[in-house]
């Protein structure tokens, strides 16, 4: 009985959240710093800059609950997991199309 007041599932769900937190929030870095060279070279709304940016900083919504996972009171949380889930699907796809607007020229 050396295992009766540990419990595994929220030790499971916590280990997950930390690491689909770092990363999602490095993700989100990458696609923050596209955003910014974006905004920053002035890219014209006919050409689908500014709308992809848009894009991106729905993206970079996702960092808060990244953020949040850290604190102690929201570590094992189910729904920070699902949050956390969601964040990483978001940024992964954000991250493809930063990579797209940084490499395909029109």
């Amino acid at each position: 009985m050396l295992f009766c007041s540990f419990n595994y599932k929220t030790f499971v769900r916590s280990r997950t959240n930390y690491i689909l937190a770092v990363c999602t929030i490095f993700l989100n870095v990458i696609i923050l710093l596209v955003n910014i060279y974006i905004i920053r070279n002035g890219f014209r709304p006919f050409e689908g800059g500014l709308n992809f940016s848009i894009v991106l900083m729905i993206s970079n919504v996702f960092i808060f609950p990244a953020v949040a996972t850290f604190f102690k009171t929201l570590r094992s949380k189910f729904i920070m997991l699902a949050l956390n889930i969601l964040g990483m699907v978001v940024a992964v796809l954000g991250a493809f199309l930063a990579f797209l607007l940084m490499t395909i020229q029109c």
